[in-house]
């Protein structure tokens, strides 16, 4: 029905085989990763960038171990672009072959891109791209500054302990895309050079590992709203998806009417995360075939502005529909089978689309975001081309604001979090949150959810407004999935 999970890639592309090379699946372009050293070093930071580059870019990578293969047979030409990561500290430098082969390659048409991140940049010929690299690792005080849309400079954290610092030869030749605060002032850490004969900057230096460390707002998000410049992305908007969490056939519809209504009025989009049946216990007390609750239903989705993901089957198991969870037994402390989450998935499908809704189903919401792996291979990803919540294949997932495709299935991150006590901070948090990603340069998908069961119209509008000063966008989810 669908296809391989991600493990499988991950399988493939980190097993080694005779000719050194670490073995990618095609589909579409392809970038070659080289690295070099102890391998035990290099991961999981080499499978989080590849992770990243097929998520984010439909891009395949082909990572060469040059520590395994012989760098002079080592064929350039089938590669618009190739990344040297730098992740042993303790490896010798490139060999002289090499160095020419790339010089070349970087001569042999406009599109072809390099990127260096991390140790040995000293190592490598940059002094014709208008920079050096400093050799020795310095002290730094953990704030990068990011040069986002309109060049405003966005603060983010640096947890690597060693970064390098990068030393401007010609500024005619290079732009600095970053700067890290040290103890001995202000010095770049992200840039782009160019050839004399170029008209923009090719070679591209990155003084620290970005797939290490990575926390919220962290070097990785630059690092990632760089890489659109590297990789074609088809939008550059700064886009938001809300989704009313939680209705259920006895919540209070009143309270979600005020709140559609007031969204249609905005002309914004919404998701309405749907839970078709109610129970307490194993008793199902209500589902959305009682014909009032499907009419009330009904006058929620405004088409062209709604849209719905289904919420599970009940949202409970053991407790009460909405508060528990589904997929996991809390009180055993085990995750449900692949069958046992099968059997309630496909409840949940026949009592929606019996419903007549299937115009407005655009994919599924995992109840507190909680399943076994298998659950999400086998069952959710099989079942549903879309799901509305943070991937859970790599920890990456949690802090990228971005729309990812992963085994042919798009998630969407609630990076923003939801409306909860206490209200003031977090509503300014998120407010605060949302304004350092809407200055980023590049193309940026992130999800919010509210419960209008809880809060009602309340603390939703001036978040609303809040946001859209900010420059968010709202669209209809199935645009997103067209992309």
């Amino acid at each position: 029905m669908r296809h391989k999970a991600i493990l499988c890639l991950f399988i493939l592309l980190l097993t080694f085989v005779s000719d050194g090379f670490l073995l990618g699946i095609e589909k579409g372009t392809s970038t070659l990763i080289l690295v070099n050293g102890d391998i035990g070093l290099q991961e999981p930071f080499v499978s989080r960038l590849v992770f990243l580059l097929a998520s984010r870019f439909n891009e395949t990578s082909v990572i060469v171990h040059l520590d395994k293969f012989s760098q002079s047979v080592l064929d350039l030409m089938a590669y618009n672009r190739i990344i040297y990561y730098g992740l042993d500290y303790r490896v010798s430098s490139l060999s002289m072959d090499l160095v020419n082969k790339i010089n070349a390659w970087l001569k042999g048409g406009s599109s072809k891109i390099f990127l260096w991140i991390g140790y040995n940049g000293h190592r490598f010929d940059f002094e014709q791209w208008g920079f050096t690299v400093e050799e020795e690792n310095k002290m730094h005080t953990g704030r990068l500054y990011y040069y986002g849309r309109d060049d405003r400079l966005i603060v983010f954290k640096i947890g690597n302990p060693d970064v390098f610092f990068v030393n401007i030869l010609n500024p005619e030749q290079v732009k600095v895309e970053a700067l890290i605060e040290t103890n001995d002032g202000i010095k770049p850490i992200i840039v782009r050079g160019r050839a004399l004969n170029d008209s923009w900057g090719r070679v591209i230096y990155i003084g620290y590992h970005p797939t290490a460390y990575v926390d919220k707002l962290s070097g990785l998000i630059p690092f990632t709203d760089l890489l659109h410049e590297v990789y074609v992305y088809p939008h550059n908007k700064k886009l938001l998806f809300l989704r009313l969490e939680d209705w259920h056939p006895l919540s209070d519809n009143s309270k979600f009417k005020s709140v559609v209504d007031y969204l249609v009025n905005q002309k914004f989009y919404y998701t309405l995360s749907l839970i078709p049946a109610y129970a307490q216990g194993d008793k199902i007390l209500e589902t959305i075939r009682t014909e009032n609750i499907k009419e009330n239903l009904y006058h929620l989705l405004k088409a062209p502005y709604a849209s719905v993901v289904i919420h599970g089957y009940t949202h409970q198991l053991n407790g009460t529909t909405a508060i528990d969870y589904e997929f996991y037994d809390e009180k055993k402390d085990v995750y449900l089978s692949v069958e046992q989450t099968r059997k309630r998935v496909e409840k949940a499908i026949e009592l929606v689309f019996g419903a007549n809704l299937a115009g407005f189903i655009a994919g599924w919401e995992t109840p507190h975001y909680k399943a076994s792996p298998e659950a999400y291979q086998k069952v959710f990803e099989k079942e549903f081309t879309f799901i509305f919540e943070d991937c859970h294949q790599d920890s990456l997932c949690w802090y990228l604001p971005y729309y990812l495709k992963i085994n042919k299935t798009g998630y969407l991150n609630t990076i923003l979090g939801y409306v909860r006590q206490p209200l003031e901070e977090i509503i300014n948090e998120i407010i605060v949150y949302a304004e350092i990603l809407s200055n980023l340069r590049y193309a940026v998908e992130i999800g919010l959810f509210y419960h209008p069961d809880v809060f009602g119209l309340d603390y939703l509008p001036q978040l609303i407004e809040a946001l859209k000063t900010q420059g968010w966008e709202s669209i209809s989810l199935f645009t997103l999935l067209n992309y």
